[in-house]
């Protein structure tokens, strides 16, 4: 589960908007962990299935590492 901040979620929703109907990667360390198609604009609030534990904490890791 995502919750991006107001002014992400904005762009997020903008940019994903463009892209209904189309496939879209969830990539981590050169590695495909997630595929789906659009199905409608995303916005503040994700929910991504399909990966396991382990990728997900991995990747929460590296995105508290980004800040």
């Amino acid at each position: 589960h995502i919750k991006l901040k107001p002014a992400a979620a904005a762009t997020f929703e903008r940019v994903s908007g463009r892209g209904i109907r189309k496939r879209v990667n969830l990539v981590f360390n050169n590695k495909i962990i997630s595929s789906a198609v659009i199905e409608s604009p995303l916005k503040d609030d994700l929910l991504i299935t399909g990966i396991t534990k382990d990728d997900a904490l991995q990747f929460v890791d590296e995105l508290r590492r980004q800040r």
